[in-house]
């Protein structure tokens, strides 16, 4: 009886907390197996997920999908999309894609200020 307090057997609300989490640990447990068992059979599943399907995919060492395929800048498939002149700045997600753009834009313009 894990809700009954050991020293008089009544039932208190510190000791049926405590079935909760022991329930919640056995949801945690089942679920990390599940992940796990997926990832050993077929990880490609993981990458069906809308919008967060990567993250599992690769936190159980599967490679990051490519961010920009190089089939658009093979033979002359990039001038329907890109203009002389043009640059592409290609950063991986979460890794200062703010930062890289104004570094980028700063050496476009030499370093010099803006109109004021």
């Amino acid at each position: 009886m894990p809700d009954k307090n050991p020293v008089d057997g009544k039932r208190t609300a510190a000791w049926t907390g405590l079935g909760i989490f022991k329930g919640f640990g056995l949801v945690v447990v089942l679920f990390a197996i599940a992940v796990g068992t997926v990832a050993k059979v077929r990880p490609a599943l993981f990458l069906r997920i809308p919008r967060v399907g990567f993250i599992p995919w690769a936190m159980t060492g599967g490679i990051m999908p490519p961010y920009i395929w190089p089939t658009v800048f093979a033979g002359d498939n990039h001038k329907s999309w890109l203009k002389d002149n043009d640059v592409v700045v290609s950063t991986g997600a979460k890794s200062g894609t703010t930062w890289m753009l104004f570094c980028t834009h700063q050496i476009r313009v030499k370093g010099q200020a803006g109109p004021k």
